[in-house]
């Protein structure tokens, strides 16, 4: 969790105890609620991925993940889940190295650079450098 999201909403189950204890989406995460809201379960409980694939997500054209009019929305509120997620694992200094990406994405949609959705560092590099 404190590189990304490791877990796709629709496949997450848990027990009520843990979001009675938490609470729920916090609304100001724009996009990334479900994120925000595994960071600050995770100050209580431990997660896990199952090692057999129950759930395929189809992304498409129209999917809210390839809309290049909330793309930089979505970069920043992004950045701001990861740092809680940071936070409420009390995760190491070093740890927040891995929030460049997330900066760099940003001020990428900012500065107008990219308008699309970057899926790994060599798309990103090419982007950047040509």
């Amino acid at each position: 969790m404190i590189k990304n999201n490791p877990f796709v909403h629709g496949s997450v189950m848990m027990r009520k105890k843990a979001i009675e204890e938490v609470g729920y989406y916090n609304e100001s995460f724009k996009y990334v609620q479900d994120y925000e809201l595994w960071g600050r379960i995770s100050k209580l409980y431990k997660f896990q991925n199952l090692p057999i694939v129950l759930l395929k997500r189809i992304v498409t054209i129209k999917s809210i993940t390839y809309n290049p009019s909330v793309m930089k929305e979505r970069a920043l509120f992004a950045l701001k889940a990861q740092i809680s997620v940071l936070k409420n694992l009390n995760a190491p200094l070093y740890s927040y190295i891995h929030l460049w990406r997330r900066i760099l994405r940003f001020m990428l949609y900012d500065m107008g650079i990219i308008s699309f959705p970057i899926k790994s560092k060599k798309d990103l590099l090419k982007t950047i450098f040509g």
